[in-house]
C-alpha cells in the first residue's frame, strides 16, 4: 500500500473524479448516438413493405429519419428525439382519420415504438456502465 502526503493524495483523487467524469460524459454521448442510430434502422424498413409493418416502410425519402435528432442537456444527461409531425402516431398506433364533415377520430393502428425499441436494443446504462468500469480499471 502506497503512503501520500495530502497534497498528493487530494490531486489523486482529483485526478480520478476528473477521469470518472469523462469517462461518463463519453459513455454517455456514445450510448444516445447508439440509440439514435438503432432508432434510424427501426425506421428505414423496406419501400415495397406493406403499411403499418415493423420496421416502418420508407415512403418518402427522409420523412421520419431526418427529423430524428440528438441532444446533450448537460455533460451526463442527453435525449433522442424525433421531431416529424407524425412521429407520435407512428410511435403510438393512433392515427387520426377523416370522420367526414370535418370531423376526425381516433382509430388504434398497430404501435412500432421504434424509440422504445432503440433503447432496448442499445441498453444505454450498460454502454455507460461499460465506459465507467474501464476508467476505473486504468486507476486499479
Amino acid at each position: 500500500m502506497s503512503t501520500y502526503a495530502p497534497n498528493e493524495f487530494a490531486a489523486k483523487v482529483g485526478a480520478i473524479i476528473a477521469s470518472l467524469d469523462a469517462a461518463l460524459s463519453t459513455g454517455v454521448k456514445q450510448a444516445i448516438t447508439l440509440t439514435n442510430r438503432a432508432a434510424i434502422a427501426l425506421l428505414s424498413g423496406g419501400r415495397k413493405a406493406d403499411p403499418w409493418t415493423y420496421p416502418v416502410p420508407i415512403r418518402t425519402p427522409g420523412g421520419l429519419r431526418a427529423n430524428q435528432a440528438t441532444a446533450m442537456a448537460s455533460p451526463i444527461s442527453g435525449y433522442v428525439i424525433n421531431t416529424s409531425a407524425y412521429a407520435v402516431a407512428i410511435h403510438s398506433g393512433l392515427v387520426p382519420e377523416w370522420a367526414g364533415r370535418g370531423k376526425h377520430r381516433m382509430t388504434q393502428r398497430t404501435p412500432r415504438p421504434f424509440l422504445d425499441d432503440a433503447v432496448a436494443q442499445v441498453q444505454p446504462l450498460t454502454v455507460v456502465q461499460g465506459n465507467v468500469e474501464e476508467a476505473l480499471k486504468a486507476w486499479a
